[in-house]
């Protein structure tokens, strides 16, 4: 199963510094593919994504979160058919709403029944996050909203007013994402991190449904254990009422017996 994992954010907020982390270190030794659109930070060097056996498909048709999700899903095909990849690592225009992305995706993984979403990741510089708010407003804000995990960057120069702040703003739009403010210079930590995240996410759904299994197996036990004493209270309770019968004609039959021999006696 090939897992897809969108990192998105706005120009200059640390999305290309993220991926080569991630290249670098969390996904060593995993077949990888990066697809990047035209919009996006274009800003990877190719000898470095060679080195790392990483495969560009650049998509020349604009932004894959627009109105060209149709080619999109092409590009997706052709991806999966040609390098079978273990993980897709998409960076989607600055610009694009998050939740236009992981709509594309799902309607692709529709016909490509080998892939599915991974996870949603949203980069945001700390010292900024306030003016993309007011300046971007609604992009942004989907951005947010939409994130399974927040990273938040400069934080190594950021104060920790602005940190809190950015989590405060973060927080009003998006109380369950993970948010993770540890530099990325700190890369071990960040990327446990991250790939925590992204793990738990795509476990999500099979915990859930062997939650629902242990439940219904656990109900079926009861009924069945309750069916069982129920069984064994009727039969020991027509086992006792045989046993006081018999009890009752073994007297009888002693009385009997006791009263002839007294008889035989005084004969």
């Amino acid at each position: 199963m090939t897992k897809v994992d969108i990192i998105s954010g706005f120009l200059g907020a640390g999305k290309t510094t993220l991926i080569k982390k991630l290249l670098k270190e969390a996904l060593a030794g995993t077949k990888v593919v990066l697809i990047e659109n035209e919009f996006g930070e274009i800003g990877i060097d190719g000898g470095f994504l060679k080195e790392a056996g990483i495969q560009i498909r650049e998509m020349n048709s604009g932004c894959i979160c627009c109105s060209l999700v149709g080619d999109f899903e092409t590009s997706l095909s052709q991806v999966m058919e040609q390098y079978a990849p273990e993980r897709i690592l998409i960076e989607p225009s600055g610009v694009g709403k998050l939740d236009d992305v992981m709509r594309a995706i799902d309607n692709a993984a529709k016909h490509i029944p080998d892939m599915k979403l991974n996870s949603a990741v949203t980069v945001v510089d700390a010292k900024k996050a306030k003016m993309y708010i007011k300046n971007f407003g609604e992009f942004f804000l989907n951005q947010i909203e939409n994130a399974g995990t927040i990273i938040l960057t400069r934080t190594d120069i950021a104060s920790q007013e602005q940190i809190d702040a950015a989590v405060d703003l973060i927080r009003e739009h998006n109380s369950k994402a993970t948010i993770i403010t540890t530099p990325l210079a700190f890369t071990e930590r960040t990327m446990t991190m991250m790939m925590t995240t992204m793990i738990m996410r795509s476990t999500s759904i099979t915990t859930t449904t062997i939650m629902k299994s242990m439940s219904t197996i656990t109900t079926m036990i009861t009924r069945s254990m309750s069916t069982i004493t129920t069984m064994i209270t009727r039969n020991m309770s027509i086992i006792m009422t045989t046993m006081r019968m018999i009890s009752l004609k073994a007297g009888e039959w002693r009385h009997r017996t006791s009263t002839r021999q007294k008889k035989l006696r005084i004969s």
